[in-house]
């Protein structure tokens, strides 16, 4: 499983956030904030696009026997809804909430 920034840096915390979450269930996390790995989201047009406007863009990658796993995909779900809720809880901090 791939966690990235896509082309820009913005999105860090997100992405340690989401990493943490998924690691927590189980999966193993390539942090492409911290090394280089396969699929990072870079070159495609949401990266890009993301980046231009300045907007963070949490990119992640999981192969075909993730997507394929009901189980294994539903814990996908349940640490993405975890990190989610942390990303929630950095926003109202930034603004005040």
């Amino acid at each position: 499983m791939i966690a990235s920034t896509g082309k820009g840096t913005r999105g860090r915390e997100q992405g340690r956030h989401t990493a943490d979450a998924l690691r927590a269930r189980g999966f193993d996390v390539c942090r492409g904030w911290v090394r280089t790995c396969p699929l990072e989201g870079r070159t495609n047009v949401q990266g890009r696009v993301a980046d231009a406007r300045k907007t963070p863009f949490p990119h992640i990658e999981f192969n075909r026997d993730i997507r394929s796993d009901d189980d294994r995909f539903a814990q996908v779900v349940a640490a993405l809804g975890e990190a989610t809720k942390a990303w929630a809880r950095g926003a109202q901090k930034v603004s005040g909430g």
